[in-house]
């Protein structure tokens, strides 16, 4: 059977192609505040950035193979990876 995939270009994925990373980072973040200064409640933070990170890449990657020429063509429509105007 022929299967439909879509990219999507409105909501969240029309500022970045990986933007609902942020929000997960965000909560990570914040749930990590009432630990203080100290860096120790903050490594699940670091770790799930690179993890993250590291994903947004390899999906990069397979997205790109998947779609090919459309792929080209989203990512010059959504430039940014994951931070609007940064990243």
């Amino acid at each position: 059977s022929n299967k439909e995939s879509l990219l999507l270009v409105s909501g969240w994925w029309g500022i970045a192609r990986h933007f609902h990373y942020i929000p997960e980072l965000a909560a990570s973040f914040f749930w990590s505040c009432p630990g203080g200064f100290s860096l120790y409640p903050y490594i699940y933070t670091i770790y799930l950035f690179i993890l993250l990170t590291h994903r947004l890449f390899r999906d990069e990657e397979r997205c790109s193979k998947k779609y090919g020429k459309h792929w080209e063509k989203y990512k010059q429509r959504v430039p940014y990876k994951m931070i609007p105007y940064i990243f």
